[in-house]
C-alpha cells in the first residue's frame, strides 16, 4: 500500500484554498445573463462538449495535477454539485460566494485573527442573512414574471417561454417529460390527466365488435369509464368473471381494469365480451417493475377513489364489491402509456398529495435528487396534470445545450413558484447588508461578519465583470447609493429597478447558495490536516 503524504496546518489550507480557486474562477465565468461557453474534451467524446452551467462543469472535473491543490477543488465541486441536487440552480453564485468568502477569512486567519471567532463571525452573520433573505421574499405570480424568471435560466427565448406557458398553466406541481429529437423542434404537448408507463393487453380492446384482425399501434379512449384495479397476475375465467358480472349489474358502459400481467384464458374472456358491445372492456398492464409499480397501483387508486386489490395482502379480485370500483373522467391507453384524468379531487387524494409533498421536502432537504424527481412527477399526476417538453436541434452539442438549460429550468422554476423570489443580480444580497453593519461587535467575531458582508457583494461584481462592459467596482458603489431594489442589468448595460425589469432570482436558490458556500468556507477554512494518497481512486460522482 503506498504510503501517503500529510501536510498540517497553513501549508494545508494553503493548498486547499488554490485548488479551490482554481475551480471556483471556472465557474464563475458562467454566472449572470452574459455566460461564456466552456468546451471540455474526453477521450470518451468524438466531439467536445459545450457546457454552461456549472453544476456539469464541476461534475466534468475528476482533479488537478496537484494533488494538494486537487483536494480543495473536490471540495467546491462537492459543494456545487449539493447545490445543484437540492435546488437545481445557483451552482454559480454558490462558487463565487465560497470564493470570496473563504479569500476575506483566510486572510484574516493569516493576519493573526482567531479562528474560532472568525467561524463563530461567519455563522452568526449567515443565519441572520438567511433569515432576512426568507422575510424578503415574495411570491412569483405574474405570467410576465415566470416568464422573465425562466428565461434567466435558460437563456433561450423560444424555451423559457414554452417551459414558463407550462407551470403557469398547470402549476409548481406540473408533471413535464422531455422528449427529445434529431431535427430542429421545441414544442409543448398538453396531457390531460397522469401518464404511467403501461401497455394495452390487446389491440382488439381499440375495436369494436367483429371488426378486422387488429394491429399495433392501438389505442383506447375512454370517457366515464368504471375503474378496477388488481395489483397481482390474471390467468383463468374465475378471476375475472365476478368483475364482469358486478359491472353488468351495476349497468357500466365502460370498464377500465389495471393489473400487473394477465394472461390466457382470463384475457379471452374479457375481449370476447368487449367485442359483444354490451360492455366496453380495457385491460392494462403498468410496466414499471418492483416498488415503482406498488407507488404507481397506490397513485392510480388514490386517483380514482379505486379500491387497490393486492394479492399480496391475502386479497382477491374475485371478492371485488361495488364499493370498492372507482371512476376516472377520462382514460387513454396505448402500447406505451397509460392517461389517466381523476374524477374529482376528494379527501384520499388531497391526503396523498399532501404526505407526498412532506416527503419530498425531506428528501430535497437531504439532497436526494432523483427521489425528489420521482415524487414531484407522482405529485404533478395526481394534481394538475401533466405535458410533454419536445426538444430537438441541429446537431448533438446543441441539444445537449437545450437539454441541460430545460432540466435546471425544470428543477429551479418549480421552486420559485413555490418559495417566492427576491431581486436578482446579486442584489438581494446586498440588500441585507445594512443588517449586518448594524450588528453590535463582539471582539474578533466582528472580523467574520465583516468577511461575510464583503462576500456577499462578490456575486454582483462577478456579473458585472462577466458582461465586461463596466469596472465592478463603480457599478457596485453606484448599486449601493441608490438603494433597495435598484441594480444593474447586464444584458442592457444600465443601472434600473430590478422589479420593473423583471430580474428576478429564486430565494430558495440563493438562500442554499449562501448556506452552502459558508459551509464549504469554513470546511476549508478550519482543516488542519491533509492528508494525500499516492494513488488515490478517481471518483466520477462529486
Amino acid at each position: 500500500m503506498p504510503n501517503p503524504e500529510l501536510l498540517l496546518g497553513d501549508t494545508a489550507r494553503e493548498h486547499l484554498k488554490q485548488g479551490f480557486d482554481i475551480l471556483a474562477r471556472l465557474l464563475a465565468i458562467t454566472l449572470g445573463p452574459t455566460p461564456r461557453t466552456i468546451l471540455t474534451t474526453s477521450y470518451q467524446r468524438a466531439l467536445p462538449e459545450a457546457l454552461e452551467d456549472a453544476a456539469t462543469i464541476a461534475r466534468r472535473m475528476v482533479g488537478l495535477p496537484n494533488r494538494a491543490q486537487s483536494a480543495g477543488a473536490l471540495l467546491l465541486r462537492h459543494l456545487v454539485w449539493r447545490q445543484s441536487q437540492r435546488v437545481g440552480d445557483g451552482c454559480a453564485i454558490a462558487a463565487v460566494l465560497a470564493q470570496a468568502l473563504l479569500a476575506e477569512t483566510h486572510r484574516m486567519l493569516v493576519a493573526g485573527v482567531s479562528l474560532l471567532a472568525l467561524k463563530a463571525g461567519v455563522e452568526q452573520a449567515v443565519a441572520i442573512a438567511i433569515d432576512a433573505l426568507r422575510s424578503a421574499a415574495r411570491p412569483l405570480v405574474y405570467e410576465d414574471e415566470i416568464h422573465g424568471f425562466a428565461h434567466s435560466i435558460c437563456a433561450h427565448e423560444r424555451l423559457s417561454d414554452l417551459i414558463a406557458e407550462l407551470f403557469d398553466l398547470l402549476g409548481p406541481d406540473a408533471a413535464i417529460t422531455v422528449e427529445r429529437f434529431a431535427a430542429p423542434y421545441l414544442e409543448r404537448e398538453y396531457v390531460e390527466g397522469g401518464r404511467w408507463k403501461a401497455r394495452l393487453a390487446s389491440a382488439y380492446f381499440a375495436q369494436s365488435g367483429a371488426e378486422a384482425a387488429p394491429s399495433w399501434p392501438a389505442r383506447v379512449v375512454m370517457r366515464d369509464p368504471a375503474v378496477v384495479i388488481f395489483n397481482g397476475e390474471l390467468r383463468e375465467l374465475d378471476d375475472v368473471l365476478p368483475v364482469l358480472e358486478l359491472a353488468v349489474a351495476a349497468q357500466y358502459q365502460q370498464l377500465l381494469l389495471i393489473v400487473r400481467h394477465i394472461e390466457d384464458p382470463a384475457l379471452t374472456a374479457l375481449v370476447t365480451n368487449h367485442q359483444r358491445n354490451q360492455l366496453r372492456i380495457a385491460v392494462v398492464e403498468l410496466r414499471e417493475t418492483g416498488e415503482r409499480c406498488d407507488r404507481d397501483f397506490e397513485d392510480l387508486a388514490a386517483l380514482t377513489g379505486a379500491a387497490l386489490i393486492d394479492p399480496g395482502a391475502g386479497e382477491r379480485l374475485r371478492f371485488l364489491t361495488a364499493g370498492q370500483i372507482g371512476r376516472a373522467r377520462r382514460v387513454e391507453a396505448s402500447a406505451e402509456l397509460l392517461s389517466v384524468a381523476g374524477w374529482h379531487a376528494g379527501a384520499t387524494i388531497r391526503s396523498r398529495i399532501a404526505a407526498l409533498q412532506k416527503r419530498q421536502q425531506v428528501l430535497s432537504e437531504q439532497g436526494e435528487s432523483e427521489a425528489v424527481q420521482e415524487l414531484r412527477m407522482r405529485i404533478g399526476r395526481l394534481s394538475t396534470g401533466s405535458a410533454i417538453l419536445k426538444i430537438g436541434a441541429h446537431s448533438e452539442i446543441e441539444r445537449e445545450l437545450l437539454d441541460r438549460r430545460a432540466e435546471q429550468c425544470l428543477r429551479a422554476l418549480p421552486i420559485a413558484l413555490r418559495q417566492g423570489v427576491l431581486p436578482g443580480g446579486g442584489v438581494a444580497y446586498l440588500d441585507v447588508i445594512p443588517q449586518l453593519e448594524a450588528l453590535p461587535k463582539h471582539g474578533e467575531q466582528a472580523y467574520g461578519v465583516q468577511a461575510v458582508i464583503r462576500a456577499l457583494q462578490a456575486p454582483l461584481c462577478q456579473i458585472v465583470a462577466n458582461a465586461g462592459l463596466r469596472d465592478p467596482a463603480a457599478v457596485l458603489a453606484e448599486v449601493r447609493r441608490m438603494g433597495s431594489g435598484w441594480g444593474y442589468d447586464a444584458l442592457r448595460d444600465e443601472i434600473c429597478q430590478l422589479a420593473e425589469c423583471r430580474i428576478l432570482d429564486s430565494a430558495a436558490v440563493l438562500i442554499e447558495a449562501l448556506r452552502m458556500a459558508a459551509s464549504g468556507a469554513i470546511m476549508a477554512l478550519t482543516t488542519e490536516a491533509l492528508v494525500l494518497k499516492r494513488n488515490p481512486e478517481t471518483s466520477f460522482e462529486p
